[in-house]
């Protein structure tokens, strides 16, 4: 989840996310699949839970009142799950050996992981017989595909540097406070050079804010390129020969 990851890049400290009345057990990084080793900083490092909506209810009643202080606790647990997978066969009625795939969305490993299954199966409809993608479109939709990769590709960059600086505001932070509680407040010297540190602090601060913004700004990118994308290039068809005409050219 994009959400998840960007709250935690902007700084939360836990996220609680209010289901139906059913619980579902979410996903939490926008990877898919095995991570490569490119992929490990997309994974958030906060606590996240999820609660029913009558227990959402609850916690936004309080909300209203004010400021509130949550207790999160939580289990982490990461590895390989054995998931139920439905699968149904549709023979045609014309030609019975041709079929249309439908894929749906494994959620996580309880009962109801796969329930996004039938909703994305029935709201993905075929391509159409003359959905066939011209090569103009299906050279759009290949320099969609590499602009999406760079724009991902450039965004972990800034992820990268952003929880470089995220650790060390936080090592830094923890520091002063230990100088804190021995600094001989006496001592100009001293107090000088403690402040000085204070302000490299928060000027990483600063550094770190500006590209969390600038880094939201191109996942904001990346989202739009990703969305026009999945409108005009999933689930299309084209040539073959026009795919190879396009990778003999570059």
């Amino acid at each position: 989840m994009l959400g998840v990851f960007l709250a935690f890049v902007a700084g939360a400290a836990a996220q609680i996310f209010i289901n139906d009345d059913q619980l579902h057990e979410m996903i939490l990084s926008p990877v898919w699949g095995n991570p490569t080793p490119d992929q490990l900083p997309l994974y958030p490092h906060t606590p996240a839970v999820s609660v029913r909506r009558s227990d959402g209810a609850r916690i936004r009643a309080a909300l209203a009142g004010g400021i509130q202080i949550a207790t999160i606790t939580a289990t982490v647990a990461t590895g390989w799950r054995t998931l139920p997978l439905l699968e149904a066969s549709l023979a045609g009625f014309a030609e019975p050996d041709s079929f249309v795939l439908f894929a749906g969305l494994a959620a996580g490993p309880a009962a109801q992981a796969a329930d996004k299954a039938p909703a994305r199966a029935a709201s993905a409809p075929p391509a159409k017989p003359d959905a066939l993608l011209s090569p103009a479109q299906l050279q759009e939709c290949v320099n969609q595909k590499e602009r999406l990769k760079a724009q991902t590709d450039d965004a972990l960059k800034d992820k990268a540097a952003i929880d470089a600086d995220r650790d060390e505001i936080a090592r830094s932070g923890t520091s002063l406070a230990e100088e804190r509680t021995t600094l001989d407040r006496t001592s100009e010297d001293a107090v000088g050079a403690y402040n000085a540190k204070v302000e490299q602090r928060e000027k990483l601060i600063e550094t770190y804010q500006a590209r969390v913004n600038a880094y939201n700004l191109k996942a904001d990118a990346v989202n739009v390129t990703k969305s026009g994308y999945e409108k005009s290039c999933e689930n299309r068809r084209y040539d073959d020969r026009d795919l190879n005409d396009i990778k003999r050219k570059k």
